[in-house]
């Protein structure tokens, strides 16, 4: 796969630094029967986009799924207590999320010991934390499961969809302040109000690492994994923190798509490639299943390598297109690969697995050949009459 652009002049060289880990959720929801929207591909669900503020310091205005850092918080060992509300054998939580991935590829983020220093939980699990508190405060959106002291619930080991909370709403925004400025307010709103955040309908999806060469305003890096979660209906209340999120939009993959190659709305590359590969899916119940199916077979870590062709075209290389390197030291910046082809004959040979660009950040298009590993989906492009 190779991102491409034309303009080089926008990429700033950097000295390569240091990244934060993050975790994103992509949630879908079933909520009409057939597509209703002009130019939609006729997906039967939507996705949920969060707008970042302009005054954000990574992709100021750009359409984002939710998400962020992660805290210390979301590893402390008070959350054996919680989980103990649904099993008392929580010791154990953590075989629900062992990974059948035994090519040494595992995603580095889930080396236990980096995130959850003396906590004992695993990163499985505390990362599922992360995307679940940040999808609350960022849209007030509880995934979670209400219990209490005297009764104990089958696990929901392998949910197709995800349990949210209803309650009310004033007491969602009240909760939703405290959290925003501490992150351990989340383990304290799910123990005095005995919520356990559903981590069991959360399945591993992707996981990008913010590439070295990036402009000098989006410099920051991050190493996000991408969990999928899917709604059975609408939540009844949500809305944009209007601090890092200004706006909060449900629209189906194909719309979303397309309202970016008209150039209404800003993307960054891991949200063309994500929304690209739901495009796969019509039925919300099949995304579900096979989101569901394919959750314990992994994923490796995604680091975009600069390239060039030989008529002007800048791609960013990812794994599993023919010209990606053996190898890529995450911490260094590499130059530019430059390939002796156009890009017309790069097309012709095969694997491909890239976004190009064909004019700036506005106009990414998906050229994906390759089978996935871990049994994923290829990353679809629409259709030109769409466009």
């Amino acid at each position: 796969m190779h991102f491409a652009f034309n303009m080089f002049s926008e990429y700033t060289a950097v000295v390569a630094r240091s990244w934060k880990n993050a975790a994103s959720l992509l949630l879908t929801v079933q909520d009409f029967p057939h597509a209703t929207v002009a130019g939609s591909g006729g997906e039967n669900y939507k996705v949920l986009m969060l707008k970042r503020s302009s005054k954000s310091s990574f992709f100021p205005n750009a359409h984002v799924f939710p998400g962020g850092n992660i805290d210390k918080a979301d590893s402390s060992y008070r959350w054996f207590g919680v989980f103990r509300l649904l099993t008392r054998n929580v010791e154990s939580l953590g075989q629900n999320f062992t990974v059948h991935q035994h090519d040494e590829m595992r995603s580095p983020l889930f080396k236990n010991g980096k995130n959850n220093v003396n906590s004992g939980l695993p990163n499985e699990i505390s990362l599922r934390i992360s995307a679940i508190r940040e999808t609350f405060e960022e849209t007030g959106i509880l995934i979670a499961h209400s219990t209490n002291e005297n009764s104990v619930l089958p696990l929901p080991e392998n949910n197709w969809y995800c349990n949210v909370i209803e309650w009310n709403h004033a007491e969602v925004e009240i909760w939703r302040s405290k959290v925003r400025k501490d992150a351990n307010e989340f383990l304290n709103l799910c123990i005095q109000n005995k919520y356990v955040p559903d981590i069991w309908a959360l399945h591993e999806w992707s996981n990008w690492l913010t590439p070295t060469f990036m402009p000098k305003k989006n410099s920051k890096r991050y190493d996000t994994v991408f969990y999928k979660a899917c709604l059975k209906s609408p939540p009844s209340y949500t809305k944009q923190d209007n601090s890092e999120v200004i706006c909060l939009n449900w629209e189906s993959p194909s719309t979303t798509l397309l309202s970016y190659h008209n150039q209404k709305i800003i993307l960054a590359p891991p949200q063309v490639y994500e929304l690209g590969r739901l495009l796969n899916f019509k039925q919300h119940c099949v995304l579900a299943s096979f989101t569901s199916k394919r959750r314990l077979k992994g994923l490796s870590r995604w680091l975009p390598v600069r390239a060039q062709s030989t008529d002007g075209v800048l791609m960013s290389l990812l794994p599993g297109d023919n010209w990606y390197p053996k190898f890529v030291d995450p911490t260094v910046e590499t130059g530019v690969v430059q390939i002796q082809h156009s890009y017309k004959e790069i097309i012709q040979m095969k694997p491909h697995n890239h976004i190009k660009f064909t004019s700036n950040f506005n106009n990414m298009k998906v050229v994906c050949t390759i089978q996935p590993m871990y049994e994923h989906v290829q990353a679809l492009s629409l259709n030109s009459s769409m466009l």
